[in-house]
């Protein structure tokens, strides 16, 4: 049960996440994930989330502070959520849903990410399929969504709104 819907309706911004690819570390079919420290099987949407993390890294997001595909339970029911990022005392400040760049970013997908940020309570929201990027910013008092037209200012330090 969601406590706000997001309809897609603007809000939708092209992204160059893909143009990361040419910095992956690819070996024999996988890809080096520098978060998790371990080689994965190279899929499209495994190099949408590589490419995200490259991004996020990039923009001054703490890699200490980004986890990737974590289980959570949601409803009594184990998921594994694709990137949260930790505001640095380390609450749950955003969530990424990534899909592969043939998957269109339709409701459903935002519904998957929205019911992951039931357990989470992120107050930011973002879903990419490495050519779409939506980001968004969840009121969970009004149960009220907006989307946003740029990336959120990261916390810098404690106590500051968003964390």
């Amino acid at each position: 049960i969601l406590h706000f819907v997001i309809v897609l309706q603007g809000g939708m911004e092209q992204s160059n996440l893909l143009s990361f690819a040419s910095q992956l570390v690819r070996k024999d079919g996988k890809l080096f994930d520098p978060i998790r420290k371990k080689w994965l099987v190279e899929t499209p949407e495994e190099t949408v989330r590589q490419c995200l993390m490259l991004w996020l890294v990039g923009i001054g997001i703490p890699g200490p502070n980004i986890s990737v595909e974590r289980k959570i339970f949601i409803l009594g029911r184990m998921r594994r959520f694709d990137v949260v990022i930790y505001s640095r005392d380390l609450r749950p400040w955003m969530l990424f849903e990534c899909k592969a760049p043939a998957t269109p970013l339709r409701q459903e997908v935002v519904e998957q990410a929205g019911a992951y940020n039931l357990a989470l309570k992120c107050p930011y929201l973002g879903i990419s399929n490495g050519i779409q990027l939506l980001l968004a910013e969840i009121d969970f008092q009004t149960s009220h969504s907006r989307f946003l037209n740029a990336f959120p200012d990261y916390p810098s330090s404690p106590g500051r709104p968003g964390q």
